[in-house]
């Protein structure tokens, strides 16, 4: 999955971060992360269908809240709450 492969990316460079500071407040950034997505794969493995109203009002807002967490990862290290030591690829 496209987001197991971003996180662990992630993970490789915070673990490459020479300023412990840094690198755990960018974990706990990513904790959050990860939480999400375990919270929207338990959303979806607890869906239980009740129409097509509430389908597409469920689909909807799950498809919004992952494309938010593939936009906050696949910002994370843009953002400017981060420093200039984070090293870039």
């Amino acid at each position: 999955m496209r987001y197991n492969r971003n996180i662990e990316e992630i993970k490789q460079r915070i673990n490459n971060e020479p300023d412990w500071e840094v690198r755990a407040r960018l974990q706990t950034r990513l904790d959050k992360h990860e939480a999400n997505h375990r919270e929207l794969m338990r959303d979806m493995d607890n869906y239980e269908v009740s129409g097509i109203e509430s389908w597409d009002d469920f689909k909807n807002s799950f498809s919004s809240r992952m494309d938010d967490l593939g936009d906050s990862l696949n910002n994370f290290f843009s953002t400017s709450r981060n420093t200039a030591s984070i090293n870039q690829p």
